[in-house]
């Protein structure tokens, strides 16, 4: 079937040439499923890798997960046909995003992370990487003391080959600073990164979203808005990056710029509840319900909401109402924060749901200019 295979490259080049997004994943897909038909192994393996890398950065972990588990399998099998550099690396890729789905339980991810580090140091890693990620996934998991035990570990391993950039690194410590609310070092440590110093593929993407609260808690609000203005003008037209344009909305709640952040609201609302992500999703809803508070105690005339009409919200006059979104967002937030303290162990995300209100104490109007 040489056609066959032709085709399968076809696909794969076709979607080499675009970016990220479900018609890069499209065909992608459609690529294995043809490979598998095919039943060439070295195709197959080849068609997933392209898969994982596909699904990671378009948003769909779900699907890099479960052609990643297959990966190793065959690997397994047969260790000495395939490179293991690129499928250690796509092992960052899965363990970064593991800890999002609070439906993989805890023993099971230290379980992934105890198999990463036996196949690094059958690498002759150092293990650099596998520190820089587990702090993140102590940070996921609401673990202060966890995530600053593997960034100390972290800093006393020496890169090597397995490391993620120097960008990605750095903006990791920004994420670790903030999530310590340690403002100022997180604002520090994304010096460089604002500077142009360091980029990467989704840096500094993800680093102005980082310190917009860290900015407004410093009393710096107007450096806040700046980071939104120019931060998500390079995001605001893709469908990922849902956790970063949960904190701009937040952001613009607590500088009083409301009608701005209800557009972004408008805007990002369907790609939440489109969102196969839970960690994505409360994160944006959280930002929401903030939002709805500030404009429940606004005097100002704002413009109104628009309710996706997917969430059948309605009222008895039949059109959607705000009191109906508050109530869908705080039993949507109440499910998942049980969902993901039961599985870490602690009480986390129920304290932020219910502290959310909190963050009003660092409210400092600032217009947009």
């Amino acid at each position: 079937m040489p056609e066959l295979a032709e085709q399968i490259q076809d696909l794969l080049g076709e979607a080499a040439d675009l970016d990220h997004g479900p018609v890069q994943l499209a065909l992608v897909e459609r690529a294995v499923e043809l490979a598998d038909v095919y039943n060439e192994l070295d195709i197959s393996f080849h068609a997933r890798m392209t898969l994982v890398e596909a699904a990671i950065f378009s948003d769909r972990p779900d699907i890099a997960l479960v052609a990643f588990s297959w990966l190793l399998s065959k690997f397994d099998a047969e260790p000495d046909r395939f490179d293991s550099f690129q499928l250690l690396w796509s092992y960052k890729w899965i363990l970064g995003h593991a800890a999002n789905f609070p439906s993989i339980p805890k023993d099971r991810i230290d379980e992934l992370f105890d198999d990463m580090k036996r196949r690094y140091k059958a690498e002759g890693s150092t293990l650099h990487a596998y520190w820089s990620l587990r702090r993140e996934n102590f940070q996921t998991m609401g673990d202060k003391a966890g995530a600053k035990k593997a960034n100390a570990k972290m800093l006393l391993t020496p890169r090597d080959h397995l490391s993620n950039c120097l960008a990605c690194v750095q903006d990791g410590n920004v994420d670790l600073y903030a999530f310590l609310d340690d403002d100022e070092a997180a604002v520090k440590a994304a010096k460089p990164i604002l500077s142009g110093k360091m980029a990467c593929s989704i840096v500094p993407e993800c680093t102005y979203a980082g310190v917009v609260l860290s900015y407004i808690r410093l009393g710096k609000p107007a450096r806040a808005m700046e980071c939104f203005e120019t931060g998500y003008r390079l995001i605001g037209r893709q469908s990922t990056y849902l956790p970063q344009k949960a904190m701009y909305i937040v952001g613009l709640t607590l500088t009083s710029n409301l009608s701005r952040a209800v557009k972004l609201l408008d805007r990002h609302l369907p790609e939440a509840l489109n969102s196969v992500v839970p960690s994505a999703e409360f994160e944006f809803y959280l930002a929401a319900r903030l939002l709805l508070e500030a404009l429940a105690d606004c005097s100002k005339k704002i413009v109104p909401i628009r309710i996706p009409k997917k969430m059948e919200l309605t009222s008895a006059d039949g059109k959607p109402t705000v009191a109906a979104l508050v109530e869908w967002l705080d039993a949507r937030l109440k499910e998942l924060a049980l969902a993901f303290d039961t599985r870490n162990g602690n009480k986390t995300f129920a304290k932020r749901v219910r502290d959310f209100r909190k963050r009003f104490e660092y409210a400092k109007p600032c217009p947009l200019k």
